[in-house]
């Protein structure tokens, strides 16, 4: 049997990519007090000309980037761990977790309210069978 896990313990990738985000981030920040520590503060003609370079708006680029990732990955997580009830988390999860890379099915689209109905489908009782005309089979078997 093949243990279906689900949640938002996806492993070593999202833990380590949170991590790495946080550097960059941290990075970003220190060289932004760096500066305004250096310039005795931050005024326009100093904004102009740390934009003005390419490596600066690389640099802040990447920091935007991080940042989305960063708390996207952290808001699914707080979704998913701490909303019990299932049509609250899965509404509250459908704005953070399109494109989520820890499906759970290889099949099912890349979308998490997918992946959340899926796991309430799963999770709801079998209906009764019913026949070829769409009755209630008999307790018969017909040969």
């Amino acid at each position: 049997m093949k243990r279906i896990v689900v949640g938002a313990h996806y492993g070593l990738k999202d833990w380590l990519a949170q991590r790495l985000t946080a550097v960059v981030m941290a990075l970003y920040t220190l060289l932004w007090l760096a500066i305004a520590g250096y310039h005795g503060g931050v005024d326009n003609d100093l904004w102009q000309a740390l934009f003005a370079n390419t490596a600066f708006r690389v640099a802040t680029l990447l920091f935007g980037l991080a940042l989305l990732w960063h708390a996207w990955i952290g808001m699914r997580d707080i979704w998913m761990d701490y909303i019990k009830p299932t049509a609250l988390r899965m509404a509250a999860g459908s704005s953070t977790s399109c494109g989520d890379r820890g499906e759970r099915r290889r099949a099912a689209p890349r979308c998490e309210l997918a992946l959340q109905a899926a796991a309430l489908r799963d999770a709801t009782p079998p209906r009764k069978a019913l026949g070829p005309l769409g009755g209630q089979r008999s307790g018969r078997i017909d040969r």
